[in-house]
């Protein structure tokens, strides 16, 4: 599985890839930002992610689609708003907005790169930066 999302990142920009390796459905805040809302994180949107499944999107204007709703984090839920393809990933969370994001990039608005949460049905959720803009987050 690895080989294959690095493979893919060498066409894709900005790509994020999700991997649910847990036996729950996960509710998947993402945060991103873009030259609208250059701030680091300043958008965020919720994506369900079934237990043992995998997603992936091209580029942050991928989840414009219908079904996806991006949000102005400064404003909350009532804040619809169009993302750029060219945004730039920065940080997941398994914790509802508006909570600090759980992981993220460097500089992003993430404490850091992993967390183990032991409570309810529990998870490690990482985050890696391939390269290019584009990430993998493991819910393990």
């Amino acid at each position: 599985m690895v080989a294959l999302v690095l493979v893919a990142t060498l066409s894709a920009h900005a790509a994020l890839f999700i991997n649910n390796n847990t036996a729950c459905d996960r509710s998947l805040y993402i945060y991103a930002s873009d030259a609208n809302l250059p701030g680091p994180c300043s958008y965020y949107i919720w994506l369900k992610v079934p237990a043992g499944t995998s997603q992936a999107y091209n580029n942050t204007g991928a989840l414009n689609a219908p079904g996806y709703v991006w949000r102005d984090a400064s404003v909350g839920p009532a804040g619809y708003i169009t993302m750029q393809a060219n945004g730039s990933w920065d940080a997941a969370s398994l914790t509802p907005y508006p909570a600090t994001p759980e992981v993220g990039r460097a500089g992003s608005c993430a404490p850091g790169n992993m967390v183990t949460v032991t409570a309810g049905c529990p998870y490690i959720l990482t985050w890696t930066s391939l390269g290019g803009g584009n990430v993998l987050v493991d819910i393990n």
